[in-house]
């Protein structure tokens, strides 16, 4: 056997021995999560009526249109597809951006009951209706908008991107407001 086998060696039985002086104790490090804070899990009602969404269950990409698209970064044709409660409607790219209007299923207090599993999570009020905006993870390189528009209807905007320095929650809300303008007509 050679110097360096009995190196090896040497390393090997320290690693497997758990790296402990004879007579001491392993050290055991506990780490505890931090707790969240204590959030709502029941969104407000009644949801103030703004306008009927079930006009838009099939044609999400109405609710935003392309000018007003790429006014907030999104680029190219939006996709537009189905889901279990309506259509969503997607811009891809460097910045992707998700619409989509639910009246099938209450997004609104969907957001409420899963409020405790997200990063970041806040109670607002976006032209004069009840909404909430979390983020699912930090960094923060995107945040999920929902706004009540009507009871069990709501307007869902989700946008992402790679750069942690964006305010995302800043221009999802601002996303948001455009849409409920468009909601109203």
């Amino acid at each position: 056997m050679n110097l360096r086998s009995l190196n090896v060696l040497v390393v090997v039985a320290a690693l497997l021995s758990g790296c402990t002086s004879p007579g001491k104790e392993p050290v055991v490090r506990t780490i505890t999560p931090e707790p969240l804070p204590s959030r709502p899990t029941v969104a407000p009602s009644p949801v103030p009526v703004l306008g009927d969404v079930t006009r838009f269950n099939r044609r999400a990409c109405d609710l935003l249109p392309d000018d007003q698209a790429v006014a907030f970064g999104a680029s190219g044709t939006p996709d537009e597809v189905w889901s279990g409660f309506g259509a969503i409607c997607t811009w891809s790219g460097k910045v992707r951006l998700m619409i989509a209007a639910t009246s099938e299923e209450d997004s609104l207090a969907a957001a409420y009951r899963s409020s405790a599993s997200t990063v970041e999570w806040e109670e607002l009020t976006i032209g004069g209706q009840p909404a909430v905006r979390f983020s699912p993870a930090k960094p923060r390189t995107a945040c999920h908008v929902v706004v009540g528009t009507a009871p069990g209807q709501a307007i869902d905007v989700d946008l992402s991107g790679d750069d942690p320095a964006v305010d995302w929650c800043g221009k999802s809300i601002a996303i948001a407001e455009k849409v409920l303008l468009n909601v109203k007509g």
